[in-house]
């Protein structure tokens, strides 16, 4: 089933709308947990605002766009929020990932950065250095390596145009390998 019929289930019958959780739930989790290093309680909180969030604006939701794009942009909002509220901008969270670290292996791989820094960079030392980047870096960084989102849906997402995202990302991947360098 499409995104498209799943919201239009959803509108035409609330009970529906478990099926929008149950697609992006891990995605969205996921997401949030690297985009702003939080423990599990507060990505949990965060995620739960997001699907609150997307059922009481789903009947505004435009169907000529992505769905994907769209619900990410509010857990993009989300995050912000949350990051707006607390008192430290960077939160290290005390769980590691779960996805394994081929995601962050693309980060270095891309574009031949490889021979920029060791082979041997562990998991932990790249998640340090996602943590002091800036959050439209770090979110670019998890959008395009950790989510396999296209530029065009990283746009969408950031509200910015394609061709600025893949300064944004080339910059933040800049950054991140000074960081790590250092």
């Amino acid at each position: 089933m499409t995104d498209s019929e799943l919201v239009l289930r959803a509108i035409d019958n609330p009970d529906d709308f478990d099926k929008i959780v149950e697609k992006y739930e891990s995605k969205l989790f996921s997401y949030i947990s690297h985009f702003i290093f939080v423990n599990k309680e507060d990505t949990e909180d965060i995620l739960q605002d997001v699907f609150i969030s997307v059922y009481r604006n789903l009947e505004s939701y435009n169907p000529a766009l992505s769905f994907s794009s769209w619900i990410y942009r509010i857990a993009h909002n989300q995050c912000i929020s949350f990051l707006r509220k607390s008192k430290n901008k960077y939160i290290v969270s005390n769980t590691p990932t779960e996805e394994g670290e081929d995601w962050l292996e693309n980060i270095i791989s891309d574009e031949n950065l490889e021979e920029e820094v060791e082979k041997e960079i562990s998991s932990e030392k790249i998640q340090n250095a996602l943590q002091k980047l800036d959050e439209t870096a770090r979110a670019v960084i998890v959008l395009r390596y950790l989510e396999e989102k296209s530029y065009s849906e990283i746009a969408d997402i950031i509200k910015t145009s394609e061709g600025n995202v893949a300064s944004l990302i080339n910059r933040a991947k800049h950054k991140l390998m000074t960081i790590i360098n250092e």
